[in-house]
């Protein structure tokens, strides 16, 4: 593994069994966020890194998303692909190999939410749908909510057919979103990360940090569906500990 590769805010760490990305903050009143991608083959031991309590959801690549409050349920047969909350020392997560996982928080007032963003999801748009969910609930700004994506399939690697280029084509020409579709070599290939970007950026949205690796070409860290028939998960996972 290059670290050279990392955004200088996400870091590589080891706690006894488990194996992570850790996004580092500079400002002492985000310490207890926890924002962190768990590579492949990682125990679920979490009681060391300070967590009691993660809600995931059965992924659909819908843009259906939850909200975790006080009163939530956990269920492993709900349905959806984002969840947010405002309660501490509750983590949620979500489970990806080759799709996006998008971290948003608000550190004014501890609001945070994390959605699972494959080609499908892009297109129904859950990025920018968690951002204008998480500004009219919680009454912000634009400028108070960051976010950060985690390792998903990259442009050097995520081959597209036909009917999905053309969908994209169109969806990018609607949105005026540039630079996300490459030709090379006779075949088409789909720059994920790129459109996410663009979609959240025009929202007004803050870009924190990008671990800036591919979960195809990293076959020692990451679960890749494209890769790996039968592949497992990776984790993704974002709360405020006490």
């Amino acid at each position: 593994m290059n670290k050279d590769t990392l955004d200088k805010v996400w870091r590589f760490e080891e706690n006894n069994n488990l194996k992570f990305f850790r996004l580092v903050f500079e400002k002492p009143e985000l310490e207890n966020l926890l924002c962190l991608f768990f590579t492949r083959q990682s125990s679920s031991n979490y009681l060391n890194l300070g967590i009691n309590r993660i809600v995931t959801l059965y992924q659909t690549h819908s843009d259906v998303i939850w909200y975790v409050n006080q009163d939530f349920a956990d269920s492993p047969a709900l349905l959806g692909d984002g969840l947010f909350t405002d309660q501490i020392n509750t983590f949620i997560g979500v489970k990806v190999a080759d799709c996006l996982p998008i971290y948003f928080f608000s550190p004014e007032k501890k609001i945070i939410g994390i959605v699972h963003s494959g080609w499908r999801g892009t297109l129904k748009e859950i990025g920018p749908k968690m951002a204008k969910t998480l500004l009219v609930r919680f009454n912000l700004q634009p400028e108070q909510i960051y976010y950060a994506f985690g390792p998903s399939i990259g442009v050097c690697c995520y081959e597209i057919g036909p009917e999905v280029a053309t969908l994209f084509d169109e969806f990018c020409q609607k949105r005026n979103i540039s630079n996300s579709i490459v030709h090379r070599d006779n075949k088409v290939y789909l720059d994920l990360k790129q459109v996410n970007h663009t979609l959240l950026r025009q929202l007004g949205l803050i870009s924190i940090a990008d671990i800036g690796m591919c979960s195809y070409c990293q076959k020692d860290l990451f679960y890749s569906a494209r890769r790996e028939k039968n592949a497992g998960r990776n984790l993704a996972l974002i709360g405020y500990r006490k």
